[in-house]
């Protein structure tokens, strides 16, 4: 009985990390594409899994109008809460109505990941037609990976635009706009000791490069 009950309560713990998943964003670039556009979907993901591995590999299946996104990121087993923002390019494609489906996966074994699970599903619509493009003020190169998000004593800030060869800057700003943090950055990854901030909740990570234009901005959470 008591292995039983063991057995039940493994269940229910696994069950509930697979199911603590949100897409928090999607954002389709640009809005109105044309036939002649690379259209970028940029997708906002909390998830449990092993964070640093992230997403760990993605294909794309079009038949006729259904586009369809398969990312897959790695570690199931892992409990801690993760945040990654990815970018999935598409097209381009002729005029017309399509629908678009992402279904996150996450496998169990990293970095490799084997296809074992569906997390979450996303469905959307988009239309190619001979209007003009929209293009946001965004770099849609320079993503950011920060984890754990919620973060409770340190946070790490990973991208692969960090490099030696170009320095940027971190600012880490409340919601009132007061700097909390500030440091540059040469390396591809940077960890932060967050047990000395006062004040839990939300705050945000701005990366500027060398001519100070701000190149990415995020939100954080700190418990």
């Amino acid at each position: 009985m008591k292995k039983i009950f063991q057995t039940f309560l493994l269940f229910i713990l696994l069950k509930g990390a697979l199911m603590a998943q949100t897409v928090n964003q999607i954002s389709i670039i640009p809005t109105n594409p044309t036939a002649s556009d690379t259209i970028f979907i940029i997708s906002d993901l909390s998830y449990r899994g092993n964070c640093p591995f992230g997403l760990v590999y993605s294909y794309t299946d079009v038949t006729d109008s259904l586009i369809q996104i398969f990312p897959t990121y790695c570690g199931y087993w892992d409990t801690t809460l993760c945040n990654s923002v990815d970018t999935f390019k598409i097209g381009p494609f002729p005029n017309g109505d399509y629908h678009i489906r992402i279904q996150y996966h996450q496998g169990s074994i990293c970095p490799i990941s084997n296809f074992d699970a569906t997390i979450y599903q996303v469905d959307t619509s988009l239309t190619v037609s001979n209007t003009t493009s929209v293009l946001p003020d965004i770099n849609l190169r320079f993503l950011l990976r920060i984890y754990p998000n919620p973060a409770k004593t340190q946070l790490t800030i990973y991208s692969d635009h960090f490099n030696e060869s170009h320095e940027y800057h971190l600012r880490i700003t409340n919601l009132l706009g007061r700097e909390i943090f500030q440091s540059s950055i040469s390396q591809t990854e940077l960890t932060i000791n967050t047990t000395d901030w006062k004040e839990k909740g939300i705050y945000f990570v701005s990366i500027f490069d060398e001519h100070h234009n701000k190149v990415s901005v995020q939100k954080i959470v700190i418990e």
